[in-house]
């Protein structure tokens, strides 16, 4: 029987009588044996390579599978590699499609199969089509994933001073995603105005099934370049995956957004309605170098500021040069048809070197 998009709560009800038989087992095997079993890791994958390590799963995402074991600590397995895994703690698993199945992972009859198992339903799943698993019980911290990238440059003739910084952190449970992100960005040079560029963003995702989701995001902005002194955004609107692997993800974005605008010169702020299209690619490599490309654009047409047009382009590509660190460039353009001071560019666009640091 397939039971995609099982609700959460008959599955934790569910995982509580299946949790409690493992109990009784474990008190049995506890009272048989004489060593301390409490502090055993029982999962078990089997890589193609023929190795079965014993370990805990700690997740899948991005097409690596982080595990941890007694021995090496905790590694991570590119997903391509595995033959087999079996836990029996309880999982979220997640396919290409957006269907998603709940239960402990069972030994499965054939290779490049996950069979997922709750009371007495059992789905066997290709291995080639699950993008993420993550255990029911994962902690805040083990689902918080997120970056921070520095920039900075000077050179001495012009006295020219770049410095920027941009953050993002990722939070994601059964039904929902959260994401945080902000940009801070200076340009000093002598005889010329500082240039500031400052933004920070709060999305919350509801996942619906079949890659369908709704959304609101709130943001606040500032640039200088544009002659904006505060752009206060909400957006409410609905996304669509239309990829999702173990080495790309994207999706298109829509919906409308209430904005409030001061512009350099003005004491009044602006209310108007816009129309947002847009839509994310991210895609991943495992393989050395560790390689993550990330692009976002969007257009923004106004409604009730009819002729009005917004436009902005993301382009960020990373190498990890040491664990957790990386070096990579990132590319920028906001594009305003009524923005900007009289005479001076409609866009606000460049180039930047950055070293980074990434968190799980």
């Amino acid at each position: 029987m397939r039971v995609p998009f099982l609700d959460i709560a008959r599955a934790k009800a569910r995982r509580r009588r299946v949790a409690g038989v493992r109990v009784v087992l474990s008190l049995v095997t506890l009272l048989m044996t004489a060593g301390p079993v409490a502090a055993q890791k029982t999962d078990h994958v089997l890589m193609r390579n023929g190795d079965d390590v014993t370990g805990e799963v700690k997740q899948l995402y991005r097409g690596k599978l982080s595990y941890s074991t007694d021995d090496m600590g905790t590694v991570e397995i590119e997903w391509v590699n595995v033959r087999r895994l079996i836990s029996t703690q309880f999982h979220e698993v997640e396919l290409k499609n957006g269907d998603r199945y709940f239960g402990i992972l069972l030994p499965p009859a054939d290779d490049g199969v996950i069979v997922v198992g709750l009371d007495d339903v059992a789905d066997t799943l290709a291995l080639i089509d699950v993008v993420r698993i993550f255990p029911i019980e994962t902690s805040f911290w083990q689902r918080l994933k997120g970056r921070v990238d520095f920039g900075f440059n000077f050179k001495k003739a012009n006295e020219l001073k770049q410095l920027s910084l941009k953050t993002e952190w990722n939070y994601r449970v059964e039904k929902w995603a959260g994401k945080l992100s902000g940009e801070a960005y200076f340009q000093g040079q002598e005889g010329v105005a500082d240039v500031t560029r400052n933004n920070v963003s709060l999305r919350y995702q509801r996942f619906l099934g079949h890659k369908w989701s709704y959304l609101g995001v709130l943001s606040v902005e500032e640039n200088s370049e544009l002659n904006l002194d505060r752009r206060t955004s909400f957006l409410g609107g609905g996304g669509l995956f239309f990829i999702q692997s173990n080495r790309a993800i994207a999706q298109v974005l829509g919906g409308l957004a209430l904005t409030n605008e001061l512009f350099s010169g003005e004491t009044q702020t602006q209310y108007s309605l816009e129309g947002v299209i847009g839509g994310e690619l991210a895609y991943f490599r495992f393989d050395s170098p560790k390689t993550d490309v990330s692009l976002t654009a969007s257009i923004v047409p106004g409604i009730t500021e009819w002729g009005r047009v917004r436009a902005n382009v993301d382009l960020r590509i990373s190498y990890e040069v040491l664990s957790d660190f990386t070096v990579g460039l990132t590319f920028f353009n906001s594009f305003d048809n009524r923005g900007g001071a009289e005479g001076t560019s409609k866009n606000d666009l460049g180039v930047e070197l950055l070293l980074g640091w990434k968190y799980n």
